[in-house]
C-alpha cells in the first residue's frame, strides 16, 4: 500500500514539473520569435528611413510630408591625384605639413628614386579644402574625386545593431529563470550567437564609421627635372623611347646574324659535302645507279 502511494506522489510531482517545464519552454520560444520579429521590423523600417530624407551633415531641413526623422547623409570620399614635382624630398615635408593642417594623418607611404606615394586620411569636412590645396605641390597630371553613398547601409547596421542588444538583454533575463538543463543550455547557444553577431556587426559599424569619419587622398609623386621644365621632362622621355627602340631593333638584327655565321655556315659545308660525295666527282650514288642500269 505505502508503494502504491508512493508511485501515485511521485506520477504527480513528475506531471507537474513536466507541464512546467513546458509552459516555460514554450514562453521561452515564443519570446525569442518575437524578438527575432522584432529585429526583422526594425531592419525594415530603418531602411525605409534610410531612404526617405536625406541631407548633408550640418544642413538641416524639414521633411515635407508625414514628419520622417531627418537623416544626416552618410558618405566616403575618396581622392586621387598625380603630380610632377621639381623636388621629392621638398614635397615629402610638404605633405607632412598639409596633412597635419588639416587634422589629418599618413597611413601608408613609399617613396622611390623617381616618384612616390602616399595614401593620407583626411577629415571629411576638411576633405574639399584638402584636395584643392595639394594642386599647389606641383603641375598637376590627373585628380579625381569618388564620393559613395553609404546612408542605407549605416542605419540599416546601426538598426539591427540595437535590435540584438535588446535579444542579448532578453536572453540574460532568460537565463537566470531557467530551471532545468535542458533550457539553460539552449538559451546559452543563443545568447552565444548573438553575443558573436554583435562583436562582428560592431567591428563593421566601427569600421564603417571610420571611412566616413576620414576621408582618403591618394597622392602620386613624379620627379621632374628642375633645370628645363616640365615640358622639357616629357620630350626627354619621348626622345628616349626613340633611340631605345632604334639600338633594339640594331640588337636584334645582329643577333640574328650572328645566329646565320654559327649556324649556317655549318650547315651548308655539311651540305655540300655531302653533295659531293653522292652526286659529285666521288658520286657514290651516281655510280651505284649507272651499276644497276648496267646489269639491266
Amino acid at each position: 500500500m505505502r508503494k502504491i502511494l508512493l508511485f501515485v506522489l511521485f506520477s504527480v510531482i513528475f506531471v507537474s514539473c513536466s507541464k512546467s517545464s513546458k509552459k516555460y519552454e514554450s514562453a521561452l520560444f515564443a519570446d525569442m520569435e518575437e524578438a527575432s520579429f522584432q529585429e526583422n521590423d526594425s531592419y525594415v523600417q530603418t531602411s525605409a528611413r534610410a531612404k526617405s530624407v536625406y541631407i548633408d551633415a550640418g544642413n538641416y531641413e524639414k521633411p515635407e510630408i508625414n514628419d520622417e526623422p531627418v537623416i544626416e547623409r552618410k558618405l566616403i570620399k575618396t581622392g586621387n591625384i598625380e603630380l610632377n614635382v621639381n623636388s621629392l624630398e621638398e614635397s615629402d615635408k610638404n605633405i607632412e605639413a598639409w596633412t597635419k593642417r588639416f587634422g589629418g594623418y599618413i597611413s601608408s607611404s613609399n617613396m622611390y628614386e623617381s616618384g612616390g606615394r602616399y595614401t593620407v586620411k583626411i577629415p571629411q569636412e576638411n576633405f574639399d579644402e584638402a584636395m584643392n590645396s595639394v594642386a599647389g605641390f606641383g603641375k598637376v597630371r590627373n585628380r579625381s574625386v569618388k564620393v559613395k553613398d553609404v546612408t542605407e547601409q549605416f542605419y540599416d547596421l546601426q538598426g539591427r545593431l540595437e535590435t540584438k542588444k535588446i535579444l542579448q538583454e532578453k536572453y540574460n533575463q532568460y537565463l537566470k529563470k531557467a530551471d532545468n538543463m535542458k533550457d539553460l543550455l539552449e538559451v546559452e547557444r543563443e545568447l552565444n550567437n548573438v553575443i558573436s553577431e554583435i562583436e562582428s556587426m560592431e567591428g563593421q559599424m566601427k569600421r564603417l564609421s571610420h571611412e566616413i569619419s576620414y576621408s582618403t587622398i591618394e597622392i602620386y609623386l613624379t620627379a621632374i627635372s628642375t633645370e628645363r621644365g616640365i615640358d622639357y621632362y616629357i620630350e626627354t622621355i619621348k626622345w628616349k623611347e626613340v633611340f631605345s627602340n632604334i639600338i633594339n631593333f640594331f640588337i636584334k638584327l645582329f643577333v640574328i646574324i650572328i645566329y646565320v655565321i654559327v649556324f649556317g655556315i655549318p650547315l651548308v659545308a655539311i651540305a655540300a659535302v655531302l653533295y659531293w660525295l653522292l652526286f659529285g666527282k666521288i658520286g657514290f650514288l651516281k655510280k651505284l645507279f649507272a651499276r644497276l642500269r648496267g646489269k639491266k
